[in-house]
């Protein structure tokens, strides 16, 4: 009978210590998922690759809460900084890249002219971003000012028409062409490595004839949205982008090319979630003050 209690003792001594292992398991991988998050963490300690030394004095490059990634190309001598790269995020409006780069395409084929008017439809009415949402069904507008306003404004109205008009899976080839991923084709989520891919295919190939490229990015500066990536910058930058927003889910994104001075670019893309915009408008000014910087 002592022996059957003393063995009893031991399972139970067993099966506790298992029980405590079991937790203390439980308590580091949620840690370390939380941590994944980059939730309040300064970029020093969310760098996963690069090929630049990055400083110590970065502790105001943060978010309260949420989640970043960050993508940062040199054009010239193709350094690159990644934050968290692999991440997926709801793409909202930055998809209207490909929606323009599709309509510019059919220009320059001849198939589309920038002055063909299209007419407005009660299938292409949205809510959100731009104004066309209030004009009446059956107004006709041209080709070039949709392009204007799905580009300075990011209307949805212009978006919807703009797809109707060229065909949704010809904006899909082009947003594979682009070298985005399927899932951004297709679903609209993607990584900074889609908004990377899409500049540097607009400046390293003949997708769109010099015309066509002059008027896209034309039309993707000084917008009505200059409140992430532009706070940062130097008087004298450039800034070709294109923004999201889908505060449902707290994304607010910026992508674009940063045309300094000295004719240097480089490509920045900070993509952000579960979060709200003042914080992703402070974090965007930060990161790209640190990179505007870092070329003095």
């Amino acid at each position: 009978m002592k022996y059957n209690k003393t063995m009893r003792r031991y399972i139970f001594a067993i099966l506790l210590i298992f029980s405590l292992l079991s937790i203390c398991i439980f308590i580091f991988s949620y840690v370390l998922s939380s941590e994944s998050n980059f939730s309040g963490k300064t970029i020093q300690n969310i760098v996963l690759g690069t090929n630049t030394t990055i400083p110590t004095n970065l502790d105001n490059i943060k978010l309260d809460s949420g989640t970043f990634s960050v993508l940062f190309y040199d054009l010239k001598t193709t350094n690159q900084i990644l934050i968290n790269p692999n991440e997926k995020y709801y793409m909202a409006s930055i998809f209207k890249i490909p929606v323009a780069v599709t309509v510019l395409k059919q220009i320059d084929q001849g198939t589309l002219n920038l002055t063909d008017s299209v007419i407005y439809t009660e299938d292409d009415f949205d809510y959100g971003d731009g104004n066309l949402q209030h004009e009446d069904f059956g107004t006709k507008f041209s080709i070039e000012s949709l392009l204007f306003k799905l580009l300075q404004n990011s209307d949805n109205v212009a978006m919807n028409i703009l797809i109707r008009t060229v065909d949704i899976d010809q904006v899909y080839y082009t947003a594979i062409e682009l070298g985005t991923d399927d899932s951004f084709a297709k679903d609209n989520e993607g990584t900074v490595f889609d908004g990377k891919e899409m500049f540097l295919t607009l400046e390293n190939t003949n997708i769109l004839t010099q015309d066509s490229k002059n008027i896209l990015y034309e039309y993707m500066q000084n917008t009505s949205f200059e409140d992430r990536i532009a706070l940062g910058l130097d008087s004298s930058s450039k800034l070709v982008h294109k923004i999201g927003t889908w505060p449902e889910s707290g994304n607010f994104h910026d992508c674009g090319i940063v045309i300094r001075k000295d004719n240097d670019q480089y490509i920045l893309c900070i993509l952000t979630k579960d979060t709200t915009f003042e914080d992703a408008s402070n974090l965007s000014k930060n990161i790209t003050r640190y990179f505007e910087q870092s070329y003095k």
